[in-house]
């Protein structure tokens, strides 16, 4: 043991001096492993965030697409549609409705202007009925002796007995009985409210099917007259109903489009420019071809002798923007049709001179 003493201790000193290394050797070799992979970490890190950044850029453009999408397609329409129907349940309605005094008032015209009338039922569909009346002398009734047949077409916001003086008037020209009826909502017909322009078109069209299908009034020479709502609505059946040789139009606007957007300038301004597109589609979708009816379309897809009367005057219906004046520029290459321009006479002429119209008409 003492003989070898250098040994020992250097065989220490070199397990000492190993084992130093060792340790040295280990911690340069796991040293770098960690760090390299805390930069990968710290770099998927950075890209993570520059991509929720990047998202976060495009969500604003994505969510204003989404809103503006919602607004075009669910709010304009819904709003328009519901706007629509609260117009036409709430204006336009019939103040002469279920009146007994007018009631007994129109017992007694009758009477003083020895004129018979005749009611009739008509079934307008969907379990809805139209309430027609035949209006005529003491002797045509008697003789049933008549060659003319005038259906008459009411103005809105009122039912035939409105006009009861105009029809008095018209059964005073030769051998002429007249057809009157009450529109959806108006008068005796079924229906709280009109429900909208084109509802005129349709009701008249039901009213000439039922009177082409009866076994006495399909037989005389049918004129259709109209004022006003009713105007329009007798020019624009026209393409349903061609066969029809002459009709008398006073004071119609040329359709519900036109009429509606006069009237809603006056409350919404230029918004209406946005809003009648929209208005145009529910009329489409609510009463379906009449909700494009007009009579620019009427008098182009008939052969009808029309003749259109309006007073310059008028403060209803605009002559300029869908009157008279409107109408003369869209059909003034139709043959067909004629226009009688006054400079005065408001929106509802006398009887007198709508009766001096019709007989021209009628005798031509």
């Amino acid at each position: 043991m003492s003989e070898n003493p250098v040994d020992e201790r250097s065989l220490d000193a070199d397990t000492d001096r190993a084992s130093e290394n060792t340790g040295a050797a280990g911690s340069v070799v796991s040293d770098p492993v960690p760090e390299k992979n805390a930069e990968a970490g710290d770099a998927a890190e950075e890209n993570a965030a520059d991509g929720k950044a990047a998202k976060k850029k495009k969500h604003p453009a994505r969510r204003f697409m989404i809103g503006f999408l919602i607004v075009v397609l669910v709010f304009l329409p819904v709003s328009n549609a519901v706007g629509y129907e609260i117009v036409f349940r709430n204006l336009f309605l019939d103040t002469m409705r279920d009146n007994e005094k007018n009631e007994a008032e129109e017992a007694r015209f009758l009477s003083d202007h020895a004129i018979l009338r005749k009611e009739y039922t008509i079934d307008a569909g969907k379990g809805k009925k139209l309430q027609g009346y035949l209006y005529m002398k003491d002797l045509q009734y008697k003789d049933m002796n008549f060659n003319n047949l005038i259906v008459f077409s009411h103005g809105i916001g009122n039912g035939h007995i409105a006009y009861l003086e105009q029809i008095a008037s018209l059964l005073d020209l030769h051998d002429t009985i007249v057809f009157a009826y009450d529109a959806t909502g108006n008068g005796r017909s079924d229906g709280k409210a009109t429900g909208g322009l084109p509802q005129g078109v349709k009701d008249l069209d039901t009213v000439l099917d039922f009177i082409e299908n009866d076994p006495v009034l399909r037989y005389p020479s049918i004129t259709l007259v109209g004022h006003s709502w009713g105007a329009y609505s007798a020019g624009s059946v026209l393409q349903y109903h061609p066969e029809i040789k002459r009709a008398v139009l006073i004071a119609g606007f040329n359709a519900s489009e036109n009429m509606l957007k006069g009237y809603a300038q006056k409350y919404a301004g230029p918004v209406v420019y946005l809003m009648l597109p929209y208005v145009e589609l529910y009329e489409m979708i609510k009463f379906g071809s009449y909700g494009n009816a007009s009579i620019v379309r009427g008098c182009e897809q008939s052969s009808t002798a029309v003749t259109y009367v309006q007073a310059l005057d008028d403060e209803r219906v605009d002559p300029e923007k869908y009157g008279i004046r409107y109408l003369q520029k869209e059909l003034s290459d139709d043959e067909d049709v004629t226009f009688i321009e006054l400079e005065s006479g408001g929106h509802t002429l006398p009887p007198e001179t709508v009766t001096d119209i019709v007989r021209g008409v009628m005798e031509n």
